[in-house]
C-alpha cells in the first residue's frame, strides 16, 4: 500500500511537473490519398501544414488552394484527425483525367502544330473543362488573325472511366479565306480616302498585305482617326458608324466608314489656375505652351503641353503636381480655349534609391551612373539622365523607376529601379562579310560585364584570305571606384586586300578617360605599334616603296568628347556628340616616325516625329608631319570612300592615288553624311542618307565646290539591342563613283 502510494504521488507529479504533452494542433503526420508516386511529394512540398507545425484553419484553407493551383486535381478535401500524439492531417484528392490524345479534324490551312501551340491542350496534360472552352475560343481566335472571318469549331470528348483518360476531338470548319476587298468613307470634305487609310492599321489587300480583318484593330483604328481630327483642329470630329459587308462567295470584304468631319476650330487663349507663383509665374507657364493665338487648335500638342508643365513641377520636386487642362469650344467663333488648373503639392525628397532585378550586375555598377542623390528634391531631368546612363551601360533591356512611400516621411520617398537584364557574355563563331574585308571568320569571347562590375573582357580571332587579326582587349569604366575611365588593349593585325602591298600592326594602347562635366570627358590615349609595310608589288609607286620595312610609332592622343546622345546604340533620338582630338606622334616620345593629326567630329540626332529621326555627321581631318619625317607616312593619312565614309563610291578611291591607281590617302579630308530614319518591323529599320566627302594631298587644295556626293538607301538590323547589321546600297554622282551604284555591307553604326 505504501509503495503504491509513492508510485501515484511520483506519477502526479510527472504529469504535473515532467515533460509537458504534446499539444492539441501540433501536427504528427500528413497523409496524401487518392494519388501516388511523386504526386504525393508535389502535394506535401506544396502545403505548409507540416509535421511539428500548428495546424489552424487558415492554414488549411490557404494549402487548399495551392493544391487546387497545381492543376492535377478535380477535387480536394483536408481533413484533420486527433490522437494521443496530436493531429494527423488528411488529405484526399481526386485525380483529373489525363488527356490521351487531342485530334484535330479538318484542318488544312492551319498545320497541327501551330493549333497545339495556340490552345496549349497536349498529350498527357490533365484535362480540364474550363481550359478547353479557353482552347476553343483561342483557336477561333487564331483562325480570325489569318482571314478565316467564318471559321466555326465544334469538340467532343471521350471518356475512358477506367483509365482515367479523356480523348479530344477538335471538328473545324475553315470556310473560305476573306481579304479585305475596299475600304470607304462617306461624309468626307476635307480630307481625302488615302489619307485616312494611312492612319489606320486596317488595310486593303494588296502585295504583301493580307488584309485581314480584326474587329479589335478596326476600333482602335477609328480612335486614331478620331486623334488625327482632332490633331488637325476638327474638334467635334466622329466616326457616326461603320458598316462590314461580304461578296456572295464569302470571300471579299468590304468596310463602309461615315465620318461626320464638323468645322475646323483655332486656338483662341490659355489660363491658368494655381496657387504659388513662386514657383512659377505665369508668364513661365505660358512660354511653355507651343500652340499660340490663331493656330489650328491641336489636341495632341495640346496634350503634350499639359505635360511639359507636369515635367517643370517635377523637376524641382513637385512630384505630385496635379495638371489638368480643358477645353472650352466657341461655335460661333470656331475658336477653342482651354483652362489649365495647377494643384501643387510639396516638394519631395528622395530618402533611399535602391535596386531590384539585377542577378548579375552589382548594385554599385547602376547606383554610381545615378545623377539624383539620397536627401536630395526630386528632379526629374536628373532621373530621366540617370536611365539614359544606365540604358547606355548596355546591360539591360528595361530599366523602371518607381516611388515608394516612406513611413513616417510624409514628404520623403524611396526611389526603387527596377532593371531587367540582358546577355552580355558572347562566344561567337561565325562568319562576317564586309565591302572592305571581303569574307572573313570570326571567334570571340567577350564580356561587357564582368563579374558584374561593369567591366568589359574580350578576346578576339579573325581570319580570312585578305585579313587576319588577333585583339585582347580590357576596359575599367571606374578606376578604384573614381569616375576616371581606363583600358587596355593589345593587336595584332594583318591586312593584305590592297593591291600593291601587304600592312602588319602589333602593338597595344593604354587609355584614361577624366570626366569634365555629367555629359563631357577628356580622354589620354598612349599608343606603341610596330608598322611592317611588305609584298611591295614591282608596279608600285616611290610614295609606297619608300615606306617599305618594319617602323615603330609612339603616340600620345589628347580627346575632348561631349556626348548628349539619349542612347549611344542605333536608337539615338535626340542628343549630339562632339569629338576634338590630337594625336601627338614621335619626337618626345622617340619612334621613328614624326607628325601630328588634328580632328574634328560633329554628329546630332533629330526626333522629327514617332521613329522618325534625322541624323547628321561632320568630320574634317589634317595632318602633318615635322623633323626628320618631310611627309606624313601614307599608310597615316586620310582615306575616304566606301562603307564607312561615302557610300556609292569603292574603298579608298575619294582619295589622293599614285600612277598605278593604288589610293595613298591625303593629308586633309572632309566628310558629312545625313541620315533619315524609319522604322519597318520590329528590330529591322530602314534608312535614306545623303553622303559627301573627299581627301585632298594638301589642305590648299580643298575644292568646296567639287566634292564627290551619293544618295542610297538601307536596312539595319539591330541584333540584341546593341549589335547592328549595315546593308546599304549608294549611287554617287561622281565620275569615280561605281557604274550603277554599289552595295555596302558592314556591322555598327558610322554615327
Amino acid at each position: 500500500m505504501r509503495n503504491f502510494f509513492l508510485i501515484s504521488v511520483l506519477v502526479c507529479f510527472s504529469y504535473l511537473f515532467g515533460e509537458p504533452a504534446a499539444s492539441n494542433n501540433s501536427i504528427v503526420k500528413v497523409t496524401v490519398k487518392g494519388t501516388a508516386g511523386s504526386r504525393v511529394e508535389l502535394v506535401t512540398s506544396s502545403m505548409v501544414l507540416k509535421v511539428k507545425s500548428e495546424y489552424s484553419e487558415q492554414k488549411a484553407a490557404g494549402d487548399l488552394k495551392k493544391i487546387f493551383g497545381l492543376g492535377f486535381f478535380s477535387d480536394v478535401e483536408i481533413a484533420r484527425e486527433l490522437n494521443p500524439e496530436g493531429v494527423e492531417i488528411i488529405v484526399t484528392v481526386k485525380e483529373k483525367p489525363v488527356t490521351e490524345d487531342v485530334i484535330y479534324n479538318g484542318n488544312k490551312e492551319v498545320g497541327k502544330g501551330e493549333l497545339e501551340t495556340e490552345t496549349g491542350f497536349t498529350k498527357g496534360d490533365p484535362f480540364d473543362q474550363a481550359a478547353l472552352k479557353k482552347a476553343v475560343e483561342k483557336l477561333l481566335a487564331k483562325y480570325k488573325e489569318k482571314g478565316y472571318l467564318l471559321a466555326t469549331l465544334t469538340y467532343e470528348t471521350k471518356e475512358d472511366e477506367k483509365n482515367n483518360k479523356v480523348k479530344v476531338i477538335f471538328n473545324i470548319k475553315e470556310g473560305r479565306h476573306m481579304y479585305i476587298a475596299k475600304i470607304k468613307f462617306t461624309g468626307l470634305k476635307n480630307f481625302t480616302e488615302s489619307a485616312l487609310k494611312g492612319k489606320m492599321e486596317t488595310s486593303e489587300a494588296a502585295f504583301l498585305v493580307s488584309g485581314n480583318l480584326n474587329n479589335e484593330t478596326l476600333e482602335k483604328d477609328f480612335q486614331k482617326l478620331i486623334a488625327y481630327y482632332k490633331s488637325e483642329g476638327f474638334f467635334f470630329a466622329n466616326i457616326i458608324s461603320h458598316k462590314v459587308t461580304f461578296d456572295e462567295a464569302k470571300e471579299k470584304i468590304y468596310i463602309e466608314i461615315a465620318v461626320e468631319e464638323g468645322e475646323q476650330y483655332r486656338f483662341s487663349d490659355v489660363n491658368f489656375t494655381y496657387t504659388n507663383e513662386k514657383i512659377y509665374r505665369e508668364e513661365e507657364l505660358r512660354a511653355a505652351f507651343s500652340l499660340k493665338k490663331g493656330d489650328i487648335f491641336n489636341n495632341d500638342i495640346f496634350q503634350r503641353d499639359l505635360d511639359k508643365l507636369r515635367y517643370m513641377y517635377s523637376e524641382k520636386g513637385y512630384i505630385e503636381t496635379e495638371v489638368s487642362g480643358e477645353p472650352y469650344s466657341d461655335k460661333e467663333k470656331k475658336t477653342v480655349s482651354v483652362s489649365v488648373k495647377i494643384k501643387e503639392s510639396g516638394v519631395f525628397y528622395i530618402d533611399k534609391i535602391r535596386v531590384e532585378g539585377n542577378y548579375k550586375t552589382k548594385d554599385y555598377v547602376v547606383l554610381r551612373e545615378i545623377k539624383i542623390k539620397e536627401g536630395e528634391a526630386f528632379d526629374s531631368a536628373k532621373i530621366r539622365k540617370s536611365l539614359e546612363n544606365i540604358y547606355n551601360l548596355g546591360f539591360f533591356e528595361e530599366v523602371t523607376p518607381g516611388l515608394l512611400p516612406v513611413v513616417d516621411k510624409p514628404d520623403r520617398r524611396e526611389m526603387v529601379l527596377t532593371v531587367k537584364e540582358r546577355q552580355t557574355g558572347q562566344l561567337q563563331l561565325g562568319a562576317n562579310f564586309s565591302s572592305l574585308d571581303g569574307l572573313t571568320g570570326m571567334l570571340s569571347v567577350s564580356e561587357n560585364n564582368f563579374l558584374g562590375q561593369g567591366q568589359r573582357l574580350s578576346l578576339s580571332w579573325q581570319f580570312g584570305a585578305t585579313t587576319q587579326s588577333y585583339d585582347l582587349s580590357f576596359y575599367e569604366p571606374w578606376l578604384f571606384g573614381s569616375p576616371i575611365s581606363s583600358g587596355v588593349s593589345l593587336y595584332n593585325v594583318l591586312k593584305a586586300y590592297y593591291t600593291d602591298y601587304k600592312d602588319k600592326r602589333i602593338g597595344g594602347n593604354l587609355k584614361f578617360g577624366l570626366p569634365v562635366s555629367d555629359d563631357a570627358r577628356i580622354w589620354l590615349t598612349y599608343k606603341y605599334e610596330q608598322v611592317n609595310i611588305y609584298d611591295i608589288a614591282n608596279t608600285a609607286s616611290s610614295v609606297i616603296t619608300n615606306a617599305a620595312g618594319i617602323h615603330d610609332i609612339s603616340s600620345l592622343t589628347a580627346q575632348w568628347v561631349q556626348d548628349t546622345r539619349d542612347s549611344i546604340f542605333f536608337n539615338t533620338k535626340k542628343g549630339y556628340r562632339l569629338s576634338a582630338s590630337v594625336e601627338y606622334v614621335g619626337g618626345l616620345l622617340l619612334g621613328d616616325i614624326n607628325f601630328t593629326k588634328y580632328i574634328l567630329e560633329a554628329s546630332t540626332f533629330y526626333d522629327i516625329a514617332g521613329d522618325l529621326v534625322l541624323a547628321l555627321r561632320g568630320s574634317t581631318g589634317y595632318a602633318t608631319g615635322f623633323g626628320t619625317t618631310s611627309d606624313v607616312p601614307f599608310y597615316e593619312k586620310f582615306f575616304v570612300g566606301g562603307t564607312d565614309t561615302v557610300r556609292g563610291y569603292g574603298e579608298r578611291v575619294l582619295s589622293p592615288q599614285d600612277t598605278s591607281g593604288t589610293a595613298i590617302g591625303g593629308n586633309f579630308m572632309a566628310m558629312c553624311n545625313v541620315e533619315l530614319r524609319f522604322p519597318i518591323y520590329g528590330p529591322i529599320f530602314g534608312t535614306a542618307f545623303f553622303d559627301a566627302g573627299k581627301a585632298w594631298a594638301y589642305v590648299t587644295d580643298f575644292d568646296a565646290a567639287n566634292i564627290p556626293t551619293s544618295v542610297g538607301l538601307g536596312l539595319r538590323i539591330m541584333i540584341g539591342g546593341a549589335l547592328m547589321i549595315r546593308i546599304d546600297y549608294g549611287y554617287g554622282f561622281d565620275p569615280l563613283a561605281t557604274k550603277g551604284g554599289q552595295i555596302h555591307f558592314n556591322m555598327g553604326n558610322i554615327f
